[in-house]
């Protein structure tokens, strides 16, 4: 075998070897979630059916007792921003306030639009979580949840925020980030 055939097949070899199972496992993308709603609290992976199932519990409507099924999307966002705090040193629970919402409770919540992303679309889906945390302000962390362009973020002097997946750029051609009381 010649240098240079020897070099080239080094070379095809070696390049073979550059994508350890390792690096390709550190890309995989945030699923656990350390998530309160009153007196409980859960740490659950999303990437298990367990998991989204402990995440459709917590976001239930306690006021009418009932479940549905959280976008895939917004789970995803919460666990990013989770995951994005810890990489920091700031590991914090989500304190869930709000996920599904019937019409009922809609209508019975201050300023909640009619056609809120909380409400469950015909296969029980929603898509809208409130929530804050006990360290980070809400203007922080909807400046976190705008920067993935998931949805609408509502950022809310009560110290907690609203995020959804419906629209992103709103019917001015705005984004939909907003302020409330």
């Amino acid at each position: 075998m010649q240098r240079r055939e020897f070099l080239k097949a080094m070379l095809i070899g070696c390049s073979s070897l550059g994508r350890p199972a390792v690096a390709q496992e550190n890309r995989r993308e945030p699923s656990v979630i350390w998530m309160s709603r009153g007196n409980e609290q859960y740490q659950f992976d999303i990437a298990t059916q367990a998991g989204y199932l402990t995440a459709a519990y917590l976001l239930r409507d306690i006021r009418a007792n009932r479940q549905g099924y959280p976008d895939i999307r917004l789970l995803k966002t919460v666990a990013w921003m989770q995951a994005w705090l810890a990489l920091y040193g700031h590991h914090v629970r989500i304190d869930a306030l709000s996920g599904l919402r019937t019409r009922e409770t809609n209508q019975h919540t201050e300023k909640a639009a009619q056609n809120s992303c909380h409400l469950p679309d015909g296969q029980g889906v929603f898509r809208a979580i409130d929530f804050r945390t006990q360290t980070i302000p809400s203007d922080y962390l909807g400046k976190l949840a705008g920067l993935l362009k998931q949805g609408g973020v509502g950022i809310y002097q009560r110290n907690f925020i609203h995020i959804d997946t419906g629209a992103v750029i709103g019917h001015n051609g705005l984004p939909r980030i907003w302020t409330g009381a």
